[in-house]
């Protein structure tokens, strides 16, 4: 009857209204899925080793720029007061809903891309009577991005591949470790990550869509700069415990926040075959929810394999890691 209609209405009326208050939150928010993987060949040695590395990841990010507000208003108005007393109303309400439901809201993905294949080197020296290891590891890097823009009900991930630039040049890493007590237990080094600087800058593509007045988005400067690192390493009976520091800041991209990491972990070794792991990470920079690590190895016959998750106290954050090896 009416009062069920009414009540319909005003139900459908509160729903717009929550359904509003809720995108308007996520407005400019970002969504962000990140992926890596390397494989490396190393040839250990008490004074020279080598090995051949390549590893890569890529970091896609999304984020709402929310213009429905205005839309979702005149639903929620009409819901509420439109007063329905025979079919031919119900139809006027329909027409003027579906009227008003092209969506003005816009996304924009931007993806990057790392790779690098190297040579690692490291050979140990003596400097004033104390060893040292140092490791240097030159090597290609490919720097590569992606940036598209265009209305929510439109978006396809394969458009990202038509806005690609790139950049390929020769960089290097650079480390030195060293043992602070003769029993080889307390270790420290340090290391520079891309001695030389890498810089693109995204050009922005876009559907044939009307996405609305002034959305001509800036091309977004990518920069790949040197990360110096610092990390300290207790290695017991059955053992280890670790620290690390990052002692230079990353710049954020794509609004997800400066980083500067600090992090601590813990490995448990049972009868040389099991190993548990646990550990937590914390960006300096930024004031964020601790970033917790847990996982397992295992060692035998000469293969190893290694599983790991980790996820933020705020629930936001998951993810997990495999690596497999094998000695011979």
């Amino acid at each position: 009857g009416g009062a069920g209609l009414a009540a319909a209405q005003t139900e459908l009326a509160n729903r717009t209204r929550a359904l509003n208050n809720e995108l308007q939150k996520i407005d400019q928010e970002q969504a962000r899925v990140d992926l890596g993987m390397g494989v490396s060949a190393l040839i250990p040695s008490q004074r020279f080793g080598a090995g051949l590395f390549v590893s890569g990841s890529a970091r896609i990010a999304a984020k709402i720029n929310y213009n429905d507000q205005t839309t979702l208003d005149q639903l929620e108005d009409l819901a509420r007061n439109t007063v329905i007393t025979d079919i031919d109303d119900v139809n006027a309400l329909y027409d003027t809903a579906n009227d008003a439901d092209q969506l003005q809201s816009t996304v924009r993905a931007v993806g990057s891309a790392y790779s690098q294949v190297g040579l690692s080197m490291s050979h140990n020296f003596t400097f004033f009577g104390h060893d040292y290891a140092l490791g240097v590891s030159p090597k290609m890097v490919d720097l590569r991005a992606y940036d598209f823009v265009t209305s929510v009900d439109e978006f396809e991930s394969d458009d990202l591949e038509d806005t690609k630039v790139s950049e390929s040049k020769f960089n290097l890493d650079l480390g030195v470790a060293s043992f602070l007590d003769d029993d080889e237990q307390l270790l420290v080094g340090l290391s520079v990550i891309n001695v030389v600087p890498m810089e693109i800058t995204t050009k922005p593509g876009r559907d044939n869509t009307n996405l609305g007045p002034g959305f001509a988005p800036q091309g977004i400067d990518i920069e790949l700069k040197p990360k110096v690192l610092a990390g300290i390493s207790y290695q017991g009976a059955s053992y280890e415990l670790a620290a690390d520091l990052e002692l230079t800041k990353t710049e954020e991209v794509f609004g997800e926040g400066d980083t500067q990491y600090l992090g601590v972990g813990a490995e448990y070794d049972l009868a040389e075959i099991f190993q548990l792991r646990a550990g937590a990470r914390y960006n300096i920079a930024e004031s964020e929810d601790v970033l917790l690590t847990a996982g397992f190895g295992l060692r035998a016959a000469g293969v190893t394999l290694e599983l790991a998750a980790l996820g933020s106290t705020d629930a936001n954050t998951v993810g997990a890691g495999l690596q497999f090896g094998v000695t011979f």
